[in-house]
């Protein structure tokens, strides 16, 4: 069966869009852990039970929270959408 042309252009969209969110993740990560190693902020920005690392791993890991699932439904969507609908046509004329 062939693709839709919403699916085409689904695929073609999260095939950049998803690993950029995870190498901006990632980038957030690296940029907030040698903030903190190399005293780029203040010490006072990291609360009294974590270290550089922990905060640099919960910034990290908010961007690919926020921004992961938006990739994933944002392609996703319109392909289970299209699908559904498919199917309501199907089971209509059928």
């Amino acid at each position: 069966m062939a693709k839709a042309p919403v699916q085409k252009f689904a695929h073609r969209i999260s095939k950049y869009f998803v690993p950029l969110v995870i190498m901006l993740s990632l980038s957030t990560w690296l940029a907030w852990y040698m903030g903190g190693k190399l005293s780029w902020y203040p010490k006072s920005w990291i609360p009294p039970s974590m270290d550089s690392f922990q905060l640099a791993l919960q910034f990290g890991i908010s961007v690919m929270a926020i921004a992961y699932p938006c990739a994933c439904l944002g392609t996703q969507l319109p392909i289970s959408s299209y699908g559904w609908c498919l199917e309501l046509v199907l089971l209509k004329v059928y």
